[in-house]
């Protein structure tokens, strides 16, 4: 819910009323009236009395007599709107005239009523007045939900557009199933989860089909040679090789452990069969206590790795005495 800095909340500020009219009989049976219907009231006999509460406190409504000892009504409306632009004002005088009339409502007065011996006229455009706060206050919100949405729609098309453009391969994985695992093998007394998951090799190949694949990009794409998308997010397990069991072994090892990001060298493989070294880094979103959201950056090194397994060439060492033959 809104509140202003001293806490309170538009609720209540909007149904808080100022009456100002310097006829104590019809001020006080006007109040009176008024917080019968609800509202809180605060009367004054004077503009500089309603200036004072105005400054420190706020009001919804404001109902104010046209002729006042110290001010004239719509001067008191202008002081009104360079203090607070919300507050509604109600003019209602005994002394109607057209000038005045064109002077309020130029000046932004709600309504101009000349005093009747019915006051529930007058009621009715308070309760009316005080209506308008919340309809303009849902026309703000409507506006301020339709700007924020906006901003986070474009925000979340910049990203997607980061994920989708970056040069390594990026997985977007869904693994509350494994947290779900997890915590049925904790609630059995699983403590060591290393030595669990090193003698029930079946429960690692469980989890492994546990694993929801949400997005790939297209570096991804490009890696695992898919020609779409569904060819991937179908089952993680079609990337596997043997010793990719050994590295999921390990990071389910690391997340049981609370550990919320994990590093390796892995192998997997692409739809065509093809081995490949990576390196795998994956990242659980702080935002995910379930882990349903969850990254996993890989980079290709396979080449690499070639690099690093092949030979030296061997080099011929030139042995000099300095004595000739």
């Amino acid at each position: 819910m809104n509140t202003r800095p001293g806490g309170r909340t538009e609720r209540a500020r909007f149904s808080r009323l100022l009456v100002v009219d310097d006829n104590d009989a019809l001020r006080l049976t006007l109040s009176g009236i008024l917080e019968n219907e609800g509202f809180v009231v605060t009367g004054c006999a004077t503009a500089t009395e309603a200036l004072q509460h105005i400054q420190r406190d706020d009001f919804g409504v404001a109902v104010v007599e046209l002729r006042l000892p110290d001010m004239r009504g719509t001067e008191l409306l202008r002081e009104f709107r360079e203090l607070d632009k919300k507050v509604r004002v109600i003019i209602n005088t005994a002394y109607g005239a057209f000038e005045s009339a064109r002077d309020a409502v130029n000046l932004g007065a709600f309504a101009y009523l000349e005093k009747v011996s019915d006051p529930g006229y007058l009621v009715r455009q308070v309760q009316r007045a005080h209506r308008s706060h919340f309809e303009c206050y849902a026309d703000d919100l409507e506006a301020a939900v339709a700007e924020r949405t906006a901003e986070l729609l474009e925000s979340e098309k910049r990203l997607r557009h980061l994920f989708e453009n970056a040069p390594v391969s990026l997985w977007h994985e869904d693994l509350s199933g494994l947290k779900q695992r997890i915590d049925s093998l904790r609630q059995e007394g699983v403590t060591d989860f290393r030595e669990y998951f090193e003698n029930n090799s079946d429960v690692v190949a469980e989890c492994a089909e546990r694993i929801i694949i949400l997005d790939v990009n297209l570096a991804t794409r490009e890696l695992h040679q898919a020609e779409n998308q569904s060819e991937l997010t179908e089952s993680l397990t079609r990337a596997f090789c043997a010793e990719s069991y050994e590295v999921l072994r390990e990071e389910l090892i690391a997340l049981a452990e609370g550990k919320v990001s994990f590093e390796s060298d892995a192998e997997l493989l692409t739809l065509e069969g093809e081995k490949r070294d990576v390196m795998l880094r994956l990242f659980v979103d702080p935002n995910s206590r379930n882990w349903s959201s969850v990254y996993v950056a890989i980079t290709d090194i396979t080449e690499r790795k070639r690099a690093e397994d092949q030979p030296l060439p061997e080099q011929g060492l030139l042995l000099t005495t300095g004595r000739s033959v």
